[in-house]
């Protein structure tokens, strides 16, 4: 098994995808890795909306200019506001660390994800019918793996750390 510090250095984000389906289990297990993920007052602000109809994800790629390719499925990472606490953005960081969670756990069962900012949220939320308190934030595109990147190049960690004390 990898230890954890081999997993975070060896996830990319995956654009190319074969064709073969991820079963609905999987993906659930992915969802129950997010949903550990640490949250201000156990708010736990998020919401997943699982699309796997190839419709459903052609309709996405029309009103996402940053999603590529053809993915197998598409997690929709949303904000439950119901669950959102206070006027603090702390739920991006909340939902970043679901996120993160997802993406490992993705890694770690050999698919592979990209998180998508670039789309039209009310698009989304009407092409979902997703009530009005469920606000789409990401677009998480999934599949098997057809490409294997190279690690992008990271500042070494002298250059992180401001000072010591």
């Amino acid at each position: 098994m990898e230890s954890l510090l081999e997993l975070i250095r060896g996830r990319r984000s995956i654009r190319k995808f074969t064709p073969q389906e991820v079963p609905i289990q999987e993906i659930e297990e992915l969802l129950e890795a997010a949903r550990w993920a640490p949250s201000g007052g156990n708010a736990q602000p998020w919401q997943f909306v699982i699309v796997t109809e190839r419709e459903t994800v052609e309709a996405l790629k029309m009103v996402s200019p940053g999603l590529f390719g053809e993915p197998p499925a598409i997690i929709v990472m949303c904000f439950n506001k119901d669950r959102i606490q206070s006027t603090s953005e702390l739920h991006y960081v909340d939902l970043g660390a679901a996120l993160q969670n997802l993406l490992l756990m993705a890694y770690a069962k050999g698919l592979g994800c990209c998180p998508i900012a670039s789309f039209d949220a009310e698009a989304v939320a009407e092409l979902l019918s997703l009530p009005s308190q469920i606000q789409p934030v990401l677009l998480v595109i999934l599949g098997y793996p057809d490409e294997d990147p190279s690690p992008p190049p990271r500042l070494p960690l002298n250059k992180l750390i401001v000072e010591r004390i």
